[in-house]
């Protein structure tokens, strides 16, 4: 919701840039503002912590605006995932050992294998993961207020 309102509020992600790190750019337009200013300035100091200087990166909208695409003609198949290289990327990216890494990633392919098991086809992602969005008992209009005004 935070990115939403952050293009909304800012003409790109350059100005919003200057306006953290940029005392000037920041006290101007000071008075009166917006409900999302509001928020950005209690979170200014952490977001010069968490913004890399090199924001917004040129490789990262240049991939979003010509990605590349797999050209291949051949259908696409899902297979079970690779649980040893799992294993590697939780340890290297949580710093999970094996354990860990099994009580988070063994349930999801059980739920994987039981979903293709019994549709014998490709299961959609909400029959392996709990579907939040969703939800039948919260109409879509009114599930987020500051994503719909933003």
């Amino acid at each position: 919701v935070h990115a939403v309102e952050i293009l909304q509020e800012f003409p790109s992600l350059v100005d919003f840039k200057k306006w953290v790190f940029d005392d000037e750019v920041f006290n101007k337009n000071k008075d009166n503002p917006s409900e999302v200013k509001v928020k950005l300035i209690r979170m200014r100091e952490r977001l010069k912590k968490e913004i890399s200087k090199d924001f917004p990166s040129e490789v990262v909208i240049r991939a979003y605006l010509e990605p590349q695409i797999d050209s291949s003609r051949e259908p696409f198949v899902w297979t079970c995932p690779d649980l040893t290289s799992l294993r590697k990327f939780a340890g290297e990216k949580f710093g999970w050992g094996n354990e860990q890494a099994d009580l988070e990633i063994l349930p999801i392919i059980k739920k994987f294998n039981l979903a293709k098991q019994a549709n014998d086809s490709q299961p959609r992602i909400d029959t392996i993961f709990p579907s939040f969005l969703h939800s039948s008992t919260v109409p879509v209009k009114n599930r987020s207020k500051r994503l719909a005004t933003a």
